[in-house]
């Protein structure tokens, strides 16, 4: 028995200067291209069911354009299980072929940015996809790492992937026939060792360069090449897809728009006049608070009360993809993998829609980035949490 398995791979780089997600305070558009962006698809099949796991190098999609990139495909291809992550940096025929899951550690890259040593992870989910007909060969290589993709900051004006460009470069070189496929997981709280506030505000550190994305890039890519031809292939055809929209409720006391909009005028007329350089920089963390949240009441807010979302639960043999829709704190990832155990839980996130930070209720009760730009209650993980759990019963 084996899947019936395809790949491809097209370059989505702007072709000229664009304005780079992710970082509010970045005000100047792209003045050029460090490394190609790429969109990347593995189509498997077996006897019961088709699926293609779609990752791109962007910081996001909204649902309602995954929604519109799925019914292109379905239009297309006739396809309706089409998951769709982003790695979040800020093509070949059907073949015969068999898939080995693994799991590894790879240690001192992801730290926990709110200061929670415990809550990282450091497991590297690989999956391999062999070409079965002819020479054996491997045909696609899957990855999921927990760390975000911010390791180039907001003074960086070049195009690029980040530390994920350099996974590409190198196991292609090593594997030149395979597609190289990354996904994030729940890194929502994880990074490279900086602080949120400090990131924001454009802050210079000798950590955030394309050296370091290339020495990243290049630590996962060696824990890949040496166990890659020990994971066994395994016999078994086992592909299961299931979705599910869920309901995540609104805070109930957010301001109003146009409330918003009159304090960040307010704000910038007098930052400009402020020289106390502690009180400045407290006034610039919380304009940039207020213009992420007034983007997110513009682009998600509704007044049903509640955001609808989606889940999905991907079965691969042993591996279990568990996609999220955005940035889902290390803890919560963590917990999925313990209810998933003794299978190889690999959390996927930013996936299939973007909702911004995910946090738990002790950073909620702490404070922070992450919950001050929230819209969403303090329980929106456990609800997150309680449906996955749901669906994989189902």
């Amino acid at each position: 028995m084996a899947f019936l398995v395809g790949t491809a791979q097209i370059e989505i780089t702007p072709v000229s200067s664009v304005y780079l997600a992710g970082y509010d305070i970045r005000k100047k558009p792209s003045q050029g291209v460090h490394d190609n962006l790429y969109a990347k698809s593995i189509y498997i099949e077996n006897n019961k069911e088709k699926v293609a796991l779609v990752s791109l190098d962007l910081v996001g999609l909204p649902l309602n354009i995954v929604n519109k990139i799925r019914k292109a495909v379905k239009e297309d291809v006739n396809l309706d299980n089409v998951v769709i992550t982003c790695t979040h940096t800020h093509s070949g025929p059907n073949t015969i072929s068999k898939i080995g899951v693994k799991k590894v550690n790879v240690f001192h890259i992801g730290k926990n940015r709110r200061g929670n040593k415990e809550e990282v992870d450091p497991e590297l989910g690989i999956i391999k996809i062999q070409d079965l007909k002819g020479i054996i060969t491997i045909k696609a290589i899957f990855l999921n790492f927990t760390c975000h993709g911010t390791v180039l900051d907001a003074n960086n004006l070049l195009i690029s992937a980040d530390y994920p460009a350099y996974i590409y470069k190198f196991l292609s070189e090593v594997y030149p026939d395979a597609i190289i496929l990354f996904t994030n997981g729940a890194a929502g709280d994880i990074n490279i060792g900086y602080s949120a506030d400090d990131s924001a505000l454009g802050e210079k550190m000798d950590i955030r360069t394309f050296k370091n994305a290339e020495k990243i890039g290049k630590k996962i890519c060696n824990k890949v090449v040496s166990v890659i031809n020990d994971i066994p292939i395994n016999n078994k055809e086992l592909l299961v897809y299931k979705k599910k929209i869920i309901k995540l409720p609104f805070k109930t006391q957010l301001p109003q728009k146009h409330e918003l909009e009159e304090q960040i005028k307010k704000r910038q007329d007098s930052i400009g006049k402020i020289t106390d350089k502690s009180k400045k920089k407290k006034l610039q963390i919380r304009q940039i608070y207020d213009e992420i949240i007034l983007e997110k009441m513009r682009s998600q807010y509704n007044n049903s009360g509640f955001l609808n979302t989606e889940i999905d639960i991907l079965r691969i043999n042993d591996a279990i993809l568990v996609t999220v829709p955005g940035e889902l704190f290390c803890k919560f990832g963590l917990k999925i993998k313990r209810i998933l155990s003794p299978k190889i839980a690999m959390i996927v996130g930013y996936a299939n829609d973007y909702i911004s930070y995910i946090p738990t209720k002790e950073a909620f009760s702490r404070g922070g980035y992450e919950v001050e730009t929230s819209l969403f209650t303090n329980e929106v993980g456990t609800i997150l949490i309680n449906e996955v759990e749901t669906l994989v019963k189902e």
